[in-house]
């Protein structure tokens, strides 16, 4: 590369209240790339900081620029971050946008990360940084172990209901058909609560009181509603079972081998009806109390100017007298 001209700059870390905060002013692309999520699922917030010199360099009458810089980063501060994601990259600062970017930028360590010696190859015409992304460690094992587990128990569970249900002379028996239904109920529930946890729409909101109202967390009331009817729906169907084989060892001497015809239509009932009444009551009992509540605040919310401006007067009463 020929060039009639060039200028080098060289700004300390502790000139960097000369440049934009690479907190706020970062390119969209570096933080839309970053796709990490929180535990409750929101995006990871990351605070980004200047990390070395401010490089500033400007080559005249030149058309294309690629060029190999070495720069030392500070890390000090590094064994403070014991419990942080720490991420040093190379960017420039975008003189259109007055933003930092890693586009055109390739970043790779000399040596040891440790060292903080930092390579950057770029084909930019402008001042240059090594910018650190400290974030949290997202520790993502308890929910992989959740959906291995999820997947394990599907597979038994549909396998299990597959042998059973398509063959008439299972569906005879009074057990079997109660267990059948006790699975299908298993199938449904665990379906129901692994949506629940992937849905992201489903964090509470509070409103201006401080209360979670319904307008708020539609979408959440009913995915709780439903899975917390499938779980009681399922201590149901093992309650049942349960008695079921309890009449079928030890009630059977006492009955003299009579059953009766519509037993298994009453377990359907009891289990699929019976439990809908618990998070239902559960649910108005809570709006109810929330709402007056919140009745109360609205009024108080009302008065209270009112009360301020009768405060006032009487105030302004007394002085004159």
């Amino acid at each position: 590369m020929t060039t009639s001209g060039a200028s080098v700059a060289v700004f300390s870390e502790g000139a960097k209240d000369m440049f934009p905060d690479p907190s706020t002013a970062i390119d969209e692309d570096d933080v839309t790339g970053t796709n990490e999520t929180d535990a409750d699922g929101e995006p990871l917030k990351v605070n980004r900081t200047l990390n070395s010199a401010i490089v500033s360099l400007e080559f005249k009458e030149v058309q294309e620029v690629k060029f190999s810089l070495v720069m030392q980063t500070n890390t000090s501060s590094d064994k403070k971050q014991k419990n942080k994601k720490l991420e040093r990259t190379c960017t420039f600062l975008n003189t259109t946008t007055n933003k930092w970017s890693s586009k055109g930028c390739i970043t790779s360590f000399v040596g040891e990360p440790t060292e903080g010696k930092v390579e950057c190859v770029c084909n930019h015409n402008t001042s240059f940084a090594i910018l650190l992304s400290i974030s949290d460690i997202v520790d993502k094992s308890q929910e992989h172990a959740t959906l291995i587990m999820f997947c394990i128990n599907m597979t038994f569970l549909v396998l299990t209901f597959f042998a059973i249900a398509p063959f008439k002379k299972y569906r005879k028996r009074r057990l079997v058909v109660l267990q059948t239904q006790l699975i299908l109920s298993l199938i449904l529930a665990n379906t129901g609560f692994m949506c629940l946890s992937k849905i992201k729409n489903t964090k509470v909101s509070v409103d201006m009181f401080g209360y979670p109202s319904l307008a708020l967390n539609m979408s959440c009331y009913i995915g709780v509603i439903i899975v917390q009817y499938l779980f009681l729906v399922v201590m149901a169907w093992m309650t049942c079972c349960a008695y079921t084989l309890h009449g079928k060892i030890v009630e059977a001497v006492k009955t003299f081998g009579k059953s009766d015809r519509f037993y298994v239509q009453k377990c359907l009932v009891v289990c699929w009806i019976l439990p809908a009444a618990l998070p239902a009551s559960a649910f108005l009992t809570s709006e109810m109390m929330n709402n007056q509540e919140s009745q109360e605040l609205i009024c108080l919310y009302r008065e209270q100017p009112e009360q301020e401006r009768n405060r006032l007067l009487g105030s302004e009463s007394m002085e004159m007298d």
